[in-house]
């Protein structure tokens, strides 16, 4: 296979992306800078794939009815609408693998589900941190994580303690 530039889009020559003319099919997704990524509605700039790199969307959808339709997508109406940011974007952490999930410190891997979904207790704080029940801040890794003792565990252990 050759890949070569063709103005400034990257561009592969080999005998299924060649035209009938001979000409060159372009290649999604083949930027090597985020600028350049983000030129093309079809890619997003991925910070913590395995590694960085522009890769192809998970959401090209152009409809609010078609973007919620989709698992790994949410509608923005926020977005301004435009190639580089359209209104329907792909979820926090829409990683399909634990490597990619992992790299991303807002996302975490269920083991159980394979699935990777946000963070929760993403808290900066201590008290913030203690005051969210599903959250502790353990004495032995100062940052907010996910509870991982019940209630019913701490109340026992208060007992132990009187």
């Amino acid at each position: 296979m050759l890949r070569s530039l063709v103005g400034s889009e990257m561009c592969i020559r080999d005998s299924i992306s060649t035209t009938a003319t001979g000409d060159c099919r372009k290649s999604l997704c083949e930027s090597t800078t985020k600028d350049g990524c983000l030129q093309s509605p079809a890619c997003v700039w991925d910070d913590y794939g395995f590694p960085s790199k522009c890769r192809v969307t998970l959401c090209p959808v152009q409809t609010q009815t078609g973007c919620t339709a989709q698992d790994k997508c949410r509608w923005s109406v926020y977005a301004a609408g435009t190639i580089s940011d359209p209104q329907c974007k792909e979820v926090a952490c829409p990683y399909e693998f634990p490597l990619d999930c992992t790299r991303n410190p807002d996302c975490i891997w269920n083991a159980t589900t394979h699935t990777c979904s946000i963070r929760t207790c993403m808290y900066g704080d201590y008290e913030p941190c203690i005051s969210d029940k599903t959250c502790e801040w353990p004495w032995w890794n100062p940052v907010c994580m996910p509870r991982v003792c019940l209630d019913s565990y701490d109340q026992a252990l208060s007992l132990i303690h009187i």
